[in-house]
C-alpha cells in the first residue's frame, strides 16, 4: 500500500496520521502479509470444510442473561468535553458516507 492510498484510508476513517505513524503502520502491514503468506504453504487437500465453527448445536440455555452494567457509563457532559466539535446535545462529526 503506497503512502497516498494509506493517507486516503486514514482520512476516510477520520485519522490524521503523521509520517512516522504511516511508516510504522506500513511495516506492520508488511509483517502481517508475510505471516499470512505462510498459510499458503499448508496442504489442505485432505481437510474437510467446516460448515460451522462447532459441530455441536448451540443451546441458548447456556447463554447468560444480559445484565446492564452502569459502572462504565459515561456522562454526557464528560463525553462532550472530550470532543473537538459539539453542540449542547450532540457530537458533531464529518459526513462519512460518500454518495454515488
Amino acid at each position: 500500500m503506497n503512502d497516498e492510498k494509506f493517507k486516503k484510508l486514514a482520512n476516510d476513517l477520520l485519522f490524521e496520521p503523521s509520517d512516522e505513524i504511516i511508516k510504522m503502520a506500513k511495516k506492520l502491514l508488511s509483517s502481517i502479509d508475510k505471516e499470512l503468506k505462510k498459510l499458503d504453504e499448508i496442504n489442505l487437500d485432505n481437510v474437510k470444510p467446516m460448515s460451522h465453527i462447532s459441530e455441536k448445536k448451540l443451546s441458548f440455555d447456556l447463554l447468560r442473561d444480559d445484565v446492564e452494567n452502569k459502572e462504565f457509563l459515561i456522562k454526557k457532559e464528560d463525553l462532550l468535553a472530550n470532543t473537538s466539535k459539539h453542540n449542547d446535545d450532540f457530537v458533531l462529526i464529518k459526513k462519512v458516507i460518500n454518495e454515488a
